[in-house]
């Protein structure tokens, strides 16, 4: 593996956005929205690091990485919204 330091700015701050995406989709186990906001956060630090900084066209792999995070903020949307509508 190579020196993270050493490596060009846009590298590191995909490489970051990767560790983002993954320690938010473990962390949406137990706290879905945390860990959804986390994943999303860190799929947009990739977006920019391969499409904006280097010019890249993201792969469908990288695009399926935004899903988890954006099942966890929409199963936590709606729990809300059916616990509100539940009550009245």
């Amino acid at each position: 593996m190579p020196n993270l330091f050493a490596l060009p700015i846009w590298d590191q701050i995909a490489f970051l956005g990767l560790a983002l995406i993954m320690v938010g989709i473990l962390l949406g186990w137990r706290f879905e929205l945390a860990g959804g906001i986390m994943a999303l956060v860190g799929f947009c630090l990739v977006f920019i690091s391969l499409f904006i900084g280097k010019g890249l066209a993201l792969p469908g792999f990288f695009i399926a990485l935004a899903l988890p995070g954006v099942l966890y903020i929409t199963s936590v949307v709606l729990r809300r919204h059916i616990e509100t509508h539940e009550s009245t």
